[in-house]
């Protein structure tokens, strides 16, 4: 028949039990072969010295997962990389300010190196600190698309055009109206044709 298992409680107490009893056999071992009992100095077991577990804070570990997520080569900056067309703005605004005698040649191809290895906007923003402001990015005018709208806009044109030259009384303005006609049809089929084509991309 198996016992059940000890409690740490009940471990306690027969360790304490066992102590008690052995001191009391050296006491009278000491006692027999004339000894006194001062003679008998009985050291306490030193206490089990507790190491407390180190708990890895939260964001700690998040990082430490997403490092063996990273492939290696695969390096990540704290702030939105730049672009090329940004760096772009930058070499030319050294170039400026090296026309403008801010500064010499191999200081402005010193920061242009530094500004080819750049990767965030304030890393840049750092190397032109001292020179005048960067002037705003120009905004590209974007190429107005071809819509259906202008092909109906010249072909009522046309048709108007159609309209008074039939009720136009004299010949002269007849031929005249007749050529606007044509004219007009043709734009309203090169619109239509373009918008096809832009379409079809």
């Amino acid at each position: 028949m198996l016992l059940p298992p000890m409690t740490p409680q009940e471990i306690q107490e027969s360790a304490d039990l066992l102590r008690a009893e052995l001191r009391r056999t050296i006491g009278e071992y000491y006692r027999v072969h004339g000894m006194t009992a001062n003679t008998v100095i009985y050291h306490e077991a030193p206490a089990k010295k507790v190491i407390p577990k180190v708990v890895a804070h939260p964001s700690a570990r998040a990082a430490e997962a997403a490092k063996q997520l990273v492939p290696q080569g695969v390096h990540f900056t704290d702030k939105p990389r730049v672009s090329g067309a940004v760096r772009e703005r930058y070499l030319n605004h050294l170039r400026e300010a090296c026309a403008q005698e801010y500064i010499d040649v191999p200081e402005m191809s010193a920061r242009m190196d530094a500004i080819m290895i750049a990767n965030t906007e304030d890393e840049l923003k750092f190397l032109i600190h001292d020179l005048p402001a960067l002037p705003e990015a120009k905004e590209e005018v974007k190429e107005k698309q071809p819509s259906y709208k202008g092909v109906a806009e010249f072909t009522v044109y046309a048709m108007g055009a159609s309209v008074i030259s039939i009720i136009s009384p004299g010949q002269l303005f007849h031929w005249i109206t007749t050529v606007i006609a044509l004219a007009m049809c043709g734009i309203a089929f090169a619109k239509w044709s373009a918008v096809r084509k832009n379409t079809r991309k």
